[in-house]
């Protein structure tokens, strides 16, 4: 039986045909060295493997991270459309009650002439008949629908539809039925000192005073008798007599008068009467 080596020789032999030398190199080494070979080249060859499946995963994570980022952006932009939908279901509601009201209104003129008791007016509040008093009932029997018509849109657009400010609304309106903290004709807006107030609708700034109950305060009339107040101001950035349009900045929220916190104390006036801001409001 033939045994294993227990040395290996290498044998050194220089070009120059200098004197040769030997070295032995045990035969446990050798193999170890083999072994550990061995394993280096699998090890390598399994990395690279693994290189290219890992890869692949970062890729795939990034595509993924990539794809996240986008739908989120696009249920941002659906949020935003959908606001805007409701936003425009909501004027749409608004401008068939006006037209509504317009018939209603000469239903109630034609009801009056004839001595009877006009009836309600469906779809707006009995304190809000913006078009009672509008042009349709000068109008031609064929004509009425379209003058009317007409009337409606010029009213819209001196109605106070918008908010006032962007903030909670910390007190309603109660002038019909006072709350246990007293009658208050106006809706309170609690938001941070500076945000800005902005007008419900275009209009021409009627004063600008300091009222002991509503601190620095704003009134601005618009057309068809609306006027709109806005009190507690801690700055008003208008001046009286300027126009100005809907949707602009025209004062910042304060605690001026009677106030423990800022906010916004907000009116609605329709031909000198107290009206319930919130029953305008479409944004």
């Amino acid at each position: 039986m033939q045994r294993e080596p227990r040395h290996y020789t290498i044998v050194f032999i220089p070009d120059d045909q200098r004197r040769t030398f030997t070295l032995k190199v045990p035969a446990r080494i050798v193999g170890t060295l083999v072994t550990l070979l061995a394993v280096f080249v699998i090890g390598v060859g399994v990395l690279m493997f693994r290189a290219g499946t890992i890869a692949l995963q970062l890729q795939l994570v990034q595509y993924l991270k990539v794809e996240n980022k986008r739908l989120r952006e696009d249920n941002l932009r659906l949020d935003e459309i959908r606001g805007k939908v409701e936003g425009l279901e909501r004027m749409n509601g608004y401008f068939e009650r006006l037209f509504a009201a317009g018939g209603a209104a000469d239903t109630q003129r034609r009801e009056r002439r004839a001595g009877q008791e006009p009836a309600a007016i469906a779809g707006l509040p009995q304190d809000t008949d913006v078009l009672a008093e509008g042009p349709a009932a000068a109008a031609p029997a064929g004509e009425s629908r379209s003058a009317r018509q007409q009337y409606a849109e010029r009213v819209l657009l001196s109605v106070p539809f918008i908010h006032p400010v962007q903030g909670w609304i910390t007190r309603t309106y109660s002038a019909e039925a006072p709350t246990p903290s007293g009658v208050h004709r106006g809706v309170d807006f609690t938001a941070a000192e500076g945000t800005p107030i902005r007008a419900t609708a275009p209009g021409i700034v009627d004063d600008v005073a300091h009222d002991e109950y509503l601190g620095k305060m704003l009134v601005l009339r618009h057309n068809s008798g609306f006027v709109t107040r806005y009190g507690h101001c801690s700055q008003i950035l208008v001046a009286k007599g300027e126009h100005v349009e809907r949707g602009q900045t025209v004062a910042t929220v304060g605690s001026t008068g009677r106030s423990s916190a800022p906010h916004l104390h907000y009116e609605v006036l329709k031909n000198g009467r107290q009206l319930n801001p919130l029953q305008y409001v479409v944004d």
